[in-house]
């Protein structure tokens, strides 16, 4: 039965005893809110300098270089999924360029369109979810949270079998999350393929989304070195 508070430890080969020993996004569900990459939270080893984030290009590859680094450095099928992941965000956006153009012309030079990038939904690498019995965890390549349930995305490698992965995922629906499944060769060709293989939630991330806003606040950047993400 699913819990008002969700708890998603990742970043991390397993889970501890502790959980404030790793990365967590603690989320409450009632409140419906998508997790995005515009969202706090993030644990750098060090803030960022501001030379690294003059616009809005930069800053998503700063985040892309991050969410890399919670990556199994020992799986490049990880690595590789960011990579297409945060180059699909970036192309989305390009191609919504009119129609988002119109939503922010009334605001004049205040918005830039490449700022809908940060609407996209945040993946949480290595992440781990719950039993549905509250007994242990499975384990998956990628958590997303929608606002109104998770997603988890694996992608095939040598790692598990795919009996192995069959019987992860059907534990996974059991606990009512939405199981995604890519074949490494997702990863390659055209963008408009790779969107073809993802769920609504993860293309139409700018259906719904507020005025653009990025994670790197001018003021004060402490406030997105936060070893957990609450939201």
């Amino acid at each position: 039965m699913a819990t008002d508070v969700l708890v998603i430890p990742y970043g991390s080969g397993g889970v501890p005893v502790s959980l404030a020993t790793v990365p967590c996004a603690t989320i409450e569900r009632a409140r419906r809110r998508p997790l995005r990459l515009s969202d706090g939270g993030y644990d750098f080893a060090e803030p960022p300098a501001p030379a690294r984030l003059v616009d809005g290009a930069a800053q998503l590859a700063f985040l892309r270089d991050h969410l890399i680094g919670l990556c199994d450095p020992w799986a490049a099928h990880q690595r590789r999924f960011i990579e297409r992941y945060v180059g699909f965000v970036a192309w989305r956006v390009a191609g919504l360029g009119d129609a988002l153009g119109a939503r922010l012309a009334r605001f004049g030079d205040l918005y830039r369109i490449e700022d809908f990038s940060f609407a996209a939904l945040r993946p949480l690498p290595r992440a781990h979810l719950r039993r549905a019995d509250g007994a242990g965890w499975i384990a998956t390549d990628f958590a997303f949270w929608t606002g109104d349930t998770v997603i988890a995305l694996d992608i095939a490698d040598t790692r598990r079998t795919s009996r192995q992965c069959t019987a992860d995922h059907a534990v996974l629906r059991d606990a009512g999350v939405t199981v995604v499944a890519l074949a490494p060769d997702a990863l390659t060709g055209d963008m408009a393929g790779f969107a073809a293989l993802l769920p609504a939630a993860l293309v139409d991330f700018c259906t719904g989304a507020a005025l653009p806003s990025s994670p790197f606040k001018a003021a004060a950047l402490g406030d997105i070195v936060d070893g957990n993400l609450r939201f």
